[in-house]
């Protein structure tokens, strides 16, 4: 019988981003305001090749997602197409099997495809030693990205227990690695096979899952190749940016309003035709492996009390943020972006026997939370970025 184990040992080595504020000096007539000392800037836009590594997992539960002209191998197709067509010189794509060690694939991608279904074959396989051998396999200039259907079992079936085991194994990643970090995406594709565990006969989409381990910026060059998916989630450490006030009420920020890099209050007038006071604000976001639509969900941010949000935009690379308040005092607007666990790895969760629910993975929830415990325990959000009030 095909068997899957999904042990809480030695999950995977993961990762973490330092921001950097990737930009160049700037000309103009803005005033820098907030705490910059704590941020170098750094150029971002020279080129070193890089290597994509491409593992399927191949053990008999995966079979199913590669039998005929498959989503699976569309997905895999779209995404290499997507990647290719941005190549800068240098840049690579390799393919190689996975099953508790790592089976390289020297013909071409669509070879790769088609032998899929007779390679998933391997009766045991671990996910944590594969996510650790996948993570082992990559450097600065290369990006590992392992396909797998994501089924998480306890040893114990204590779901509390395995998740605290991956909190245990990040935390201890998170201090080796600092220059690394993750995007989970989900997809759903055709399943026609046995599902593991159980070996259930299946014929019905089930969720396939690519977690893409490397820098912030390679990370940046998945999340942004715009295939279809169903969710994504990305994680890496914190960093406290740069922040410009570009505009006061409405007004260009110069004058009496902005003094010793901080907003003065007594300056600071209501906006001309509304009852309220208002700042625009401008941060380089580079070096963030966010997507666009995450960075501009308002939802998903924090600002000080008295502060609310009234837009925020991503423009190439520049966050435009605009806060507004009725009442401003002394003191300091602190804008950050916590950790979240989306919505959709709540409703990807199932945790019963026999075949899961329709676009549901085994104890999912357990193995995102986990990591997300350990980044949030170490940083507590992906950015933020303070204004001082006088």
């Amino acid at each position: 019988m095909m068997k899957k184990s999904f042990g809480i040992i030695a999950l995977f080595s993961i990762i973490t981003v330092t921001f950097f504020n990737c930009s160049g000096p700037r000309r103009d007539n803005t005033t820098e305001v907030g705490s910059s000392a704590s941020s170098p800037e750094l150029v971002c836009e020279s080129h070193s090749p890089t290597h994509y590594k491409f593992y399927i997992e191949n053990s008999g539960s995966m079979k199913g997602f590669f039998r005929g002209t498959s989503d699976a191998k569309v997905i895999i197709t779209q995404m290499t197409d997507r990647l290719d067509g941005n190549f800068k010189e240098g840049d690579t794509i390799s393919y190689n099997f996975i099953s508790n060690n790592i089976q390289p694939y020297t013909d071409s991608r669509d070879r790769f495809l088609n032998d899929a279904y007779s390679r998933c074959n391997a009766q045991y396989s671990e996910l944590d030693k594969n996510l650790e051998m996948v993570m082992d396999n990559v450097d600065e200039n290369s990006v590992g990205l392992l396909i797998s259907d994501y089924c998480f079992e306890s040893e114990n079936g204590n779901w509390a227990t395995a998740q605290s085991g991956i909190t245990r194994l990040f935390t201890r990643r998170l201090n080796q690695n600092p220059d690394l970090t993750v995007a989970i995406l989900k997809y759903n594709a055709g399943f026609n096979g046995r599902y593991y565990p159980g070996a259930i006969n299946c014929n019905k989409p089930l969720p396939l899952y690519i977690w893409a381990f490397g820098t912030s910026q390679n990370i940046k060059k998945i999340v942004n190749l715009k295939v279809e998916n169903e969710g994504v989630l990305v994680f890496q450490s914190s960093k406290q940016l740069q922040s410009k006030v570009i505009k006061v009420s409405g007004k260009p920020a110069r004058g009496r309003v902005i003094r010793d890099g901080a907003i003065i209050v007594k300056e600071w007038d209501k906006e001309h035709y509304d009852d309220i006071y208002s700042l625009d604000l401008e941060m380089n976001v580079d070096c963030l492996a966010l997507s666009k639509e995450l960075i501009e969900d308002v939802n998903t941010y924090k600002v000080s009390s008295r502060y609310e949000f009234d837009k925020i935009e991503l423009t190439d690379n520049t966050c435009k943020i605009k806060v507004c308040t009725n009442r401003p005092a002394p003191g300091s607007i602190t804008i950050e972006h916590p950790y979240q666990i989306p919505q959709w790895v709540e409703v990807s969760n199932f945790e019963s026997s026999g075949l899961p629910d329709d676009g549901t993975t085994l104890g999912f929830k357990y193995l995102v939370k986990g990591v997300f415990d350990a980044y949030n325990d170490k940083y507590e959000n992906y950015f933020s970025t303070s204004i001082t009030l006088k």
